[in-house]
């Protein structure tokens, strides 16, 4: 009868040492990797004591040890050994993984798909000690391999494979190290720059044709965005980047690439800087064309809300409509509704059709503060608009008690009762016009225009504050 000695099973087992077989037992009895009972029952006959010898054992012998006086089958046998083979592929997969660079990298990925961003932090500083270390080992594991496969395989491809693993490791580490500055500038907290000064002066110094390959560029320019010198020169080549090759990225670049250009142009949009507003609505409008603005067949809200609002105050208004109709499908059920009726009440108020974003405000539910708090500026600026003091009056005490209650909710509570504060003020210098000389009316006007200036505390939407101011003062041609 045939012998397992020239089974490709037992070939495979015998390249174990004793520790390695012995490992391979303890993996195969882990109801997480096994839980096929006879399949373990299997590894334990072939490698448990007493030691097999597979040059005399048949399969005749594991049909007795494993189902004692049942009839032999033989089919069932080769089943169970083609079970206990693909678990010692997982069992030498799992096994290097352990000790491999690349089970802390997948680590590290997988901190970030469940949002544990301190925890990310506090690893990726360990790791990242040890980064020309690991380079080190890279380059001496290639070699390794290049030693063993270079009869048998074209050096071309040898070749190919070491460019790539590298491209991988600078892929990784540029994105490790994107991920840390931005961690670290959102919670205000202290990193280690030599860590990022280490990977872009290896990237720089040793391998600059990598620079070459279009995703290397896009990260190491989104470092330099969010981290580095000259940001500005840096987010023109990054934005370049993205939009010449934009089809080519994975799903998880496009969004650290198009998150780090629109976060750029916001915070320059918040310095006063019109044309980044526009270059804001412009590059969600590409993202959008492209059809990179889902994400798992969803649309955040909050970028629904952002883009709807972005094209309000570019006046874009027939694309707002037409955006928040479309992409209103993409929004998750249980907003949908919702979101929809607020973005057209405020489309409708950017419009000044007053009347109508006052109906549709009806149908808005509160289902956030934010939304609550939202809605009620929308409101306040329509009494304004349209002059309705004693209503404006109501909603301003209103809202200053809501403010007052949800404290501790997450709005800019503060910024948003010095904003109350000085709508109050404009509107009473306004119910005084038809009484006033003037001359007077523009005194009182530039008073409250130079204290809105002056405040120590942060006003919201200052802009909007001075806007309105400056039209009043322009009625009378002085301002």
């Amino acid at each position: 009868m045939k012998t397992l000695q020239k089974s490709k099973l037992a070939r495979q087992l015998s390249r174990l040492n004793t520790k390695n077989q012995q490992q391979f037992l303890l993996f195969v009895s882990s109801p997480y990797f096994n839980t096929h009972q006879l399949t373990a029952d299997l590894a334990t006959y072939l490698l448990g004591p007493p030691c097999c010898n597979w040059g005399t054992t048949t399969k005749q012998d594991i049909s007795r040890a494993l189902f004692r006086d049942k009839v032999y089958n033989e089919s069932k046998i080769n089943a169970l050994m083609t079970k206990l083979m693909a678990l010692l592929r997982r069992f030498v997969l799992h096994h290097q993984l352990e000790e491999s660079p690349l089970a802390k990298e997948l680590t590290l990925k997988n901190m970030l798909g469940y949002s544990m961003h301190d925890w990310f932090a506090q690893e990726y500083q360990k790791i990242s000690e040890t980064q020309a270390e690991r380079q080190q080992k890279i380059n001496e594991q290639q070699i390794h391999w290049l030693d063993d496969l270079e009869r048998e395989i074209p050096s071309e491809l040898l070749l190919e494979n070491i460019q790539l693993t590298t491209q991988t490791y600078f892929k990784n580490s540029l994105e490790y190290a994107c991920t840390l500055v931005q961690i670290a500038q959102t919670t205000q907290t202290t990193i280690d720059t030599k860590v990022v000064i280490r990977i872009h002066d290896q990237l720089t110094n040793q391998w600059p044709e990598l620079l070459k390959i279009p995703v290397i560029k896009l990260y190491y320019y989104n470092l330099k965005v969010i981290w580095g010198q000259e940001r500005e020169a840096a987010y023109q080549q990054l934005k370049q980047v993205f939009y010449d090759h934009t089809d080519q990225w994975e799903e998880r670049d496009l969004f650290n690439a198009y998150r780090s250009i629109i976060n750029f142009c916001v915070r320059k949009t918040n310095t006063g800087d019109k044309y980044f507003q526009r270059e804001t609505l412009r590059i969600y409008q590409f993202i959008i064309q492209k059809k990179h603005i889902l994400k798992n067949g969803q649309i955040k809200q909050v970028t629904y809300n952002n883009v709807i609002s972005l094209a309000c105050l570019e006046k874009e208004f027939a694309w707002a409509k037409e955006f928040a109709e479309d992409f209103k499908r993409f929004l998750a059920p249980e907003v949908q509704k919702n979101a929809y009726f607020f973005n057209s009440m405020n489309i409708l108020y950017h419009e000044k059709d007053y009347s109508s974003s006052l109906g549709i405000m009806q149908k808005v539910n509160f289902t956030s503060v934010q939304y609550q708090a939202k809605t009620k500026i929308i409101q306040l600026k329509i009494y304004y608009e349209l002059a309705e003091w004693m209503l404006l009056d109501a909603a301003l005490n209103s809202f200053r008690l809501f403010l007052l209650r949800t404290k501790k909710s997450g709005l800019h509570s503060d910024q948003l009762l010095v904003f109350i504060r000085f709508l109050r003020q404009l509107a009473k210098i306004r119910e005084r016009k038809a009484i006033v000389s003037d001359t007077k009316y523009l005194r009182l006007l530039v008073a409250l225009k130079d204290k809105i200036t002056a405040s120590s505390k942060t006003t919201f939407d200052q802009r909007w504050l001075m806007l309105k101011i400056n039209e009043q003062g322009a009625f009378l041609g002085t301002i």
